[in-house]
């Protein structure tokens, strides 16, 4: 018998399954197998033993059947427990070996901080069928968002979560979701929920300085006045509130020493002096740098605008327009936007009589709405133009004058006001401005021509064309950017200090192409010497050409092939698409502060 034959043999040791007794070893069954070798005949003997094996092996191959089901289920809890050992195994090696286990913890903290941006969105409008899930959220947002699950996936990073401050630097609050008639001490569960969950989150946050974004409507104060008393670590507040919630805020005032950007909005403006009560607590911000405000700009009086970097306005109404002009001489070297609504001047035939101020702002940015249209563009004249004859800005350096598409509706350049702006914003007989953006702005070419006639030093402009106007009769297309217009931007090379804006560096024209490429391609071989005469910073002139939807076409294949050979040079970096009416006009603005 071989080894392996003794091997198998030798498996009913540790079992209680005995050898089979009919097995080929077994003396019995090996006479008959020699016996079954020959064709021959049997006698009776040999048919009888043949006959008892017959009889005998039956029962012997159904108790080995029986025997092997009984192996099989126990072969089956074997089995499960391997598959359990092997679990175990497993996650055995990952707690010690798996990727992210290896990650060191600001490497996690990257990742945790990108999860808890992810879930700082605000609700936005919520309609009434939707506001059992948005207070949901509302919840989840104070809760930490994703943050709260990721804090349940190991002991390390709960820690992690919960003992990093860092985590927790911006805290986002809508309460229209939880507003109550009742009174302090009747307040629902719910909203004691909310006030935990707040005070977690700032308790989470420590002392690090906090990002705070609050809609404050008419609602129970409790919120507001625990999110008002962590104002000392308040790095930049949107605060959207209703007036008749001032008194919420009152926490604030002369605690605020970390505050650099305020956003300030009122959803109802009904309480006048819940208004100025509201600015007051923002008086004292020595750290203030950024104010975007929506609301009765008298009410700023008391705030700090001396110290401010930018100052951004929303909806301008007629009764505001003093009052704007009247801060910009306490804006020192700072970004200024306003937004103004023509149509809201409409009903107001009165002129508007405004004082003449000088402001050193180094940047102005006015726009201007008109959606319903202002006739032949008197409207938005006689308003810009007031705005601007009121104004001296020897320091400035960047003017935009935008106008928000609507229907191809633009507002009208203010041609003897603004000239003449452009002629007094003079330091020591100079002009220093050197950005000129007039986007859906109506002017004429002889009014640029004017206007650049002032600007020396210019290095940026922005101009465009307008295809269909309903404004002007029969609707006919305004047209600016013409052969002519480019034949007067060309300079002279060999009179390049003579030439009209001979500093320009940069060029944007959003036009419907009614110019001839070689035109185009000669203004930007005259641009590119020019440029390079004046060897300002090596950098390469900027062109792009943005067409107005439906009028996009190709350059020659000439004029587009000594442009390709311009910018393989590095002189010329030139781009050309078609536009798109969806982007924010305010999209390419530097926001720099």
């Amino acid at each position: 018998m071989t080894s392996s034959a003794k091997s198998i043999l030798d498996i009913p040791q540790t079992s209680s399954f005995p050898v089979p007794t009919l097995l080929p070893s077994s003396s019995q069954i090996s006479r008959v197998l020699d016996m079954m070798r020959f064709n021959c005949t049997y006698n009776p003997d040999e048919v009888a033993q043949i006959r008892t094996l017959i009889e005998a092996i039956p029962a012997e191959i159904a108790r080995c059947d029986s025997e092997l089901a009984s192996c099989g289920r126990f072969s089956e809890v074997v089995a499960a427990d391997r598959v359990i050992l092997q679990n175990v195994l497993d996650r055995c090696k990952s707690a010690i070996t798996s990727p992210i286990r290896k990650l060191p913890p600001d490497v996690l903290l990257l990742i945790f901080r990108e999860c808890r941006l992810a879930s700082d969105e605000s609700c936005g409008h919520v309609l009434a069928k939707d506001r059992d899930r948005a207070t949901l959220q509302a919840y989840r947002r104070l809760a930490g968002g994703d943050l709260a699950n990721i804090a349940q996936v190991c002991y390390q990073w709960n820690m992690l979560v919960d003992t990093t401050p860092a985590l927790w630097s911006s805290i986002t609050m809508d309460m229209r979701l939880w507003e109550t008639q009742g009174e302090l001490e009747d307040v629902p569960g719910w909203l004691i929920q909310a006030w935990m969950l707040l005070y977690h989150a700032l308790r989470r946050g420590g002392g690090i300085p906090v990002d705070v974004e609050a809609v404050v409507p008419r609602c129970h104060p409790l919120p507001a006045l625990a999110l008002a008393s962590s104002s000392a670590r308040w790095r930049s507040a949107n605060i959207h509130i209703d007036s008749v919630m001032s008194p919420c805020l009152d926490a604030v005032h002369h605690h605020l020493p970390l505050l650099e950007k305020l956003h300030l909005r009122f959803i109802r403006e009904n309480v006048p002096e819940g208004l100025k009560n509201i600015a007051k607590f923002f008086s004292d911000a020595p750290q203030l740098k950024v104010l975007d405000y929506c609301g009765p700009i008298d009410v700023l009086q008391h705030l700090p605008m001396e110290q401010l970097r930018r100052f951004s306005c929303s909806m301008l109404a007629p009764e505001d327009i003093l009052p704007f002009t009247s801060l910009l001489p306490r804006l020192s070297g700072s970004v200024v936007h306003a937004h103004l609504n023509i149509d809201a001047f409409a009903d107001n035939d009165e002129p508007l009589a405004l004082p003449l101020v000088e402001s050193s702002l180094q940047e102005l940015c006015i726009t201007a709405t008109d959606p319903t249209g202002s006739g032949t563009g008197h409207l938005s004249q006689r308003v810009l133009g007031a705005i601007l004859d009121a104004l001296r800005l020897p320091s400035l350096a960047r003017f935009y004058l935008l106008c928000a598409f609507q229907e191809g509706k633009p507002v009208f350049w203010p041609h003897p006001q603004g000239l003449a702006l452009l002629q007094r914003s003079k330091c020591e007989g100079n002009s220093l401005l050197e950005t000129l953006h007039l986007h859906n702005v109506v002017i004429t070419e002889r009014e640029l021509i004017q206007c650049l006639g002032e600007l020396p030093t210019l290095r940026d402009l922005h101009i465009t064309d307008h295809p269909a106007v309903e404004a002007f009769p029969n609707n006919r297309p305004h047209v600016l950017i013409t052969d002519t217009l480019l034949q007067r931007l060309s300079p002279n090379c060999d009179e390049i200090n003579n030439s009209l804006a001979p500093m320009l560096a940069s060029v944007h024209f959003e036009t419907v192409g009614k110019f001839t490429d070689p035109v185009l391609l000669d203004f930007i071989q005259k641009r590119v010497g020019a440029v390079a005469h004046w060897d300002i910073e090596e950098e390469p002139f900027d062109c792009c050409v943005s067409w107005i939807p439906g009028y996009a076409r190709e350059l020659g294949e000439k004029q587009a092939a000594a442009i390709e050979d311009m910018e393989r040079k590095g002189e010329l970096e030139f781009t050309m698409y078609e536009d798109d009416l969806d982007v924010d006009e305010e999209d390419g603005l530097d926001t720099t502060v």
